[in-house]
């Protein structure tokens, strides 16, 4: 299915000879024809019904095209093509919604479960959890480190 922009329109109901148009059943019919934006100066031929009657040029409209050789074809689309593509498009959002919701998840709980092992048995979780709880403040991570009791000869400096 593809949005369109008219930028012409024709109805027919007579051929050329100026006779009706019938189907192969006998039965009569409208024909349809229009330019867009999207595909310039071509025609894009099909059938009038209710759906199109309504139809004027600047109208934005949902089509579905198909070539036909040299020619271009539309067909109006159906209901059930119009709920496919709507289920598609749902079904994509859920998936996106549910892969977040399983990350965020993911994260909370492990930033809860580090929390209650630390509170409940006073150790870290992991590696990373204790050089994070360990790192020094932002403001004195460049103050140089305090001078080894080695370099004293082991005698207190005071």
């Amino acid at each position: 299915m593809q949005k369109v922009t008219l930028t012409g329109i024709w109805r027919n109901t007579t051929d050329k000879q100026g006779q009706p148009l019938k189907s192969a059943k006998g039965f009569p019919y409208t024909k349809l024809s229009f330019k867009c934006k999207e595909h310039g100066d071509k025609y894009i031929g099909g059938f009038g019904n209710k759906d199109n009657e309504g139809w004027k040029v600047g109208d934005t409209v949902e089509v579905i095209i198909k070539e036909n050789g040299q020619y271009l074809n539309f067909d109006m689309p159906k209901e059930v093509d119009v709920a496919t593509e709507r289920i598609a498009k749902l079904e994509s959002r859920v998936m996106k919604l549910e892969l977040a919701e399983s990350r965020m998840t993911e994260e909370i709980y492990s930033k809860v479960k580090s929390d209650l092992v630390l509170e409940l048995t006073g150790k870290f979780n992991t590696t990373a959890d204790y050089k994070k709880i360990t790192a020094p403040h932002p403001q004195f991570a460049d103050v140089p480190e305090p001078i080894p009791a080695e370099a004293y000869n082991n005698e207190p400096p005071f």
